[in-house]
């Protein structure tokens, strides 16, 4: 979402939805249970409890000066940079600080390494190098299960700074090019304001699950209105761009008439035919506690009409075991051959 953070910087209050503390913290990533999980893992690890960024980091310098194993919650800071990493951990090697030198690591509710974690634990290297003069050679994130994802800092490196670049341009007051999906409206604050710039000029950023690199071809192309790719003959700008293959460009213009004339319109339809039974299944979770507390399935056999569902509930974070428990027994009475639907990889 290149809108957030410009509009962090240069928006106005107003227009920046008001959020629960819950959601701040749901976009921040922490857990609530941050705290007992730090305790598990690291059992001494020295906390940073000053909130003022540059009181904190004279504390967290004095702790990694005097070789501090373990730093919780500290501050760092080179230039205007300024970071807060979950852990600082002391890793042998030399450095300004000695014979050793610090890696930065967060506690996320996440299961699978994300472009967005590499990019903060890669800002945090980088203003690292600058304090100890030397580059972490790995960070991690540590799951709610404690699972340790880890990954090789210089194989990032180049795709982070070109990411950073454009960070930079837009800190400096560089307005990009519109972006809108349906998470904007589901995770960020600024989210409505997007959509209404969006449909105020019929920016063709109202078009779904088109990447930032094809809407800036289009852009370059002349096309920036859904009415342009509406009108548009996609053959005619075949080859045009390297990122607009002639199937892209048919899909865009398909989306664009489909905007225009308020109409559905199905390329395809799509029947599974290999087995007569459908399981349609949803999962839903508490993100800041990491609980998955409702399992639901609809259930349909094409063959003899029937149609039903059923769900797995906890009430409490203790249930959750219980709920998996009857989950994986109402698993062995499926029958042998399934379609199971999913609206993503989970």
């Amino acid at each position: 979402f290149p809108h957030w953070p410009y509009l962090e910087r240069f928006g106005k209050r107003k227009d920046r939805a008001p959020l629960t503390w819950d959601e701040e913290e749901y976009l921040s990533g922490r857990l609530r249970t941050e705290r007992v999980l730090i305790k598990k893992q690291y059992k001494t690890a020295k906390e940073v409890k000053i909130d003022d960024p540059e009181q904190g980091w004279k504390t967290t310098e004095k702790l990694m000066r005097t070789g501090t194993p373990v730093i919780y919650r500290g501050w760092i800071m080179a230039g205007d940079h300024v970071g807060r990493p979950t852990i600082l951990e002391r890793r042998p090697g030399p450095s300004a600080f000695g014979p050793f030198y610090y890696q930065p690591v967060r506690v996320k509710r996440c299961h699978a390494l994300r472009k967005e974690d590499r990019c903060q634990l890669a800002f945090y290297a980088r203003i690292l190098e600058s304090i100890q003069r030397v580059l972490p050679t790995e960070s991690a994130i540590l799951s709610p299960d404690l699972e340790r994802l880890t990954f090789p800092l210089a194989d990032f490196l180049t795709e982070f700074q070109s990411i950073l670049e454009t960070l930079e341009r837009i800190r400096m007051g560089e307005k990009p090019d519109l972006v809108f999906r349906k998470p904007c409206r589901d995770t960020s604050p600024w989210g409505c304001l997007c959509q209404a710039w969006a449909e105020r000029d019929q920016d063709i950023a109202l078009l779904s699950s088109i990447d930032v690199k094809k809407l800036r071809a289009l852009r370059e192309l002349g096309i920036t209105r859904v009415q342009d790719a509406a009108d548009m003959d996609p053959l005619q700008y075949e080859g045009w761009s390297a990122v607009l293959s002639a199937r892209s460009l048919r899909l865009i213009h398909l989306q664009a008439r489909s905007l225009i004339d308020h109409s559905l319109i199905v390329r395809k339809p799509f029947v599974d035919r290999s087995k007569p039974f459908e399981i349609h299944f949803d999962i839903e979770s508490y993100p800041s506690t990491d609980t998955d507390y409702l399992f639901g399935f609809y259930l349909r056999h094409r063959e003899t009409g029937e149609e039903r569902s059923i769900s797995f509930f906890a009430e409490t974070i203790k249930d959750e075991k219980k709920m998996w428990q009857a989950f994986l027994s109402w698993l062995s009475s499926l029958p042998p051959a399934y379609t199971v639907f999913h609206y993503a990889s989970y």
